[in-house]
Parts: C-alpha cells; sequence; structure tokens
C-alpha cells in the first residue's frame, strides 16, 4: 500500500506524517475544516473539495499551512 508524506506546519514549527493515500485524504481534509489550513499540493494551493486520492498519491510535496490574513 502506497504511503505518502504531509507536513503540516504550526506556531512551533512543522509535523511531518506518514499515512496512507486514503488516511492522507482524510487527515488534509479535517485539518482544512476543523483548524483552517491551507492545502499545498507540489507547491500549488489545492482546494479540499476538489481533493482526489489520486492527485494525493502522486504528490511529491504535500504541505498544510496556517491561512495567511491580510490587514
Amino acid at each position: 500500500m502506497k504511503k505518502v508524506e504531509i507536513k503540516i506546519v504550526n506556531e512551533s514549527g512543522h509535523t511531518t506524517k506518514l499515512m496512507t493515500v486514503q488516511e492522507a485524504v482524510t487527515e488534509i481534509k479535517e485539518q482544512v475544516q476543523e483548524h483552517g489550513k491551507w492545502c499545498y499540493i507540489d507547491g500549488s494551493f489545492v482546494k479540499v473539495d476538489k481533493l482526489s486520492q489520486s492527485d494525493i498519491a502522486s504528490a511529491k510535496d504535500i504541505t498544510l499551512t496556517n491561512a495567511l490574513a491580510g490587514g
């Protein structure tokens, strides 16, 4: 079963998680919906409502960051 790595950026640095593609999709959606994270796959912003398992399986870099606020 293919594993992917997700980097989750937070106030103190970042956490790296290694998980299956399905687990990664679930984790990404949860982080975005519950914690307000933004998702970048291979450097491009991705809306998670259009995220698929094939997007995750083919990704080289998956990063979740805190949302940016302008002002």
